[in-house]
């Protein structure tokens, strides 16, 4: 009896087939992303240090029970869904379930959140814009330029102080000029916002 048939022939209880699910899942993630590959969670602490205790406590407080482990989970697959479009170690920086509609390129009559990205994460979509907002939330932009790296960190965490996690993505990303005022010679001085909007 060789061993498939063996561990087969083990499997008498629901939870014994529950287990044999996860033993599967867990072997299909391990030939796709790699066996050294470790999962990162989010922890409450971790959130409460980065963001603040009072404002974890409030998503905590507005979410049901378990609402994290679903955000870990949800994150979890879709990056071992979508891991070869990901730079290593940005899926430990960001929660990905927020970027989905960014990963539609490669599907035709697929909803996008920006047409410019294609996975190019080193292209500068927005040079010299001077400010990021998403809804209320406002972020200076002191550097010039900042790739598309260096953007899903930054609409991470603003995502975060938006304070809801759940059934929730970023839908559209783009650039806005805003008149402000006028210079000494009477002409417009704009100022160049880039603005994200999200949707459940």
């Amino acid at each position: 009896m060789d061993y498939e048939t063996q561990r087969i022939e083990k499997i008498e209880t629901f939870e014994d087939v529950q287990e044999e699910f996860k033993s599967v899942k867990l072997w299909k993630e391990i030939n796709t992303i790699g066996y050294f590959y470790k999962r990162n969670d989010k922890t409450i602490e971790e959130l409460s240090e980065k963001y603040g205790k009072e404002l974890i406590e409030e998503i905590n407080e507005s979410h049901c029970d378990g609402w994290l482990e679903l955000v870990n989970d949800y994150d979890h697959s879709f990056f071992v869904r979508n891991h070869q479009h990901i730079p290593m170690g940005l899926e430990k920086k960001i929660s990905l379930g927020w970027f989905m509609h960014f990963f539609s390129w490669m599907h035709m009559d697929t909803f996008s959140a920006c047409e410019s990205f294609h996975g190019n994460w080193l292209d500068v979509p927005f040079p010299y814009a001077d400010e990021i907002t998403l809804w209320d939330i406002k972020r200076d932009l002191p550097d010039p330029c900042y790739n598309w790296y260096e953007l899903f960190i930054i609409i991470d965490e603003m995502m975060w102080e938006q304070g809801r996690c759940l059934d929730i993505g970023i839908t559209s990303v783009e650039l806005v000029r805003k008149t402000i005022g006028e210079n000494e010679n009477g002409y417009p001085i704009h100022k160049k916002i880039i603005e994200v909007n999200w949707s459940s």
